[in-house]
């Protein structure tokens, strides 16, 4: 992500502002952010760069259920066996200091192919994951 985020020969002028001030120049040569280009590719010696590697590691509540079932007890005068009301939610959360989108990669292969591992651990701006929630009742009479 960062390579579309950081270097203007994809989307010029819409840079971070922290790559446009402290990007390496001969005389700001301090930094980890790689020079500016106008024309792109990952580095500017056609190797790989280290500044584009970042933890990816989160934590993520993909899923929580919190439920309320009425005792039996209670419910048997009206003819029911079974009441149960519940809230739950979806990708509530996500607890990461990944610097791009969402932290849970997609597979970037073409074909497909469960084997294959081409595009794998690569991000190319996967939409980040959003909250859901449900309400439900489940009545067994």
């Amino acid at each position: 992500m960062l390579y579309f985020t950081d270097f203007p020969d994809f989307f010029k002028g819409a840079m971070r502002e922290d790559v446009a001030l402290n990007a390496w120049t001969p005389q700001h040569t301090n930094t980890n952010i790689p020079a500016l280009r106008t024309t792109g590719s990952f580095s500017t010696d056609q190797t790989t760069n280290s500044y584009f590697i970042s933890k990816g590691s989160f934590l993520r509540a993909r899923q929580m259920q919190l439920g309320y079932t009425l005792p039996a007890s209670t419910l048997k005068r009206f003819g029911i066996d079974r009441f149960r009301i519940y809230v739950q939610g979806a990708n509530l959360f996500t607890i990461t200091k990944y610097n791009g989108l969402d932290p849970e990669l997609q597979r970037q292969d073409p074909t497909f192919n469960s084997n294959s591992s081409v595009g794998f651990g690569i991000d190319q701006g996967s939409v980040p994951h959003t909250p859901s929630y449900l309400v439900g009742v489940n009545l067994s009479f």
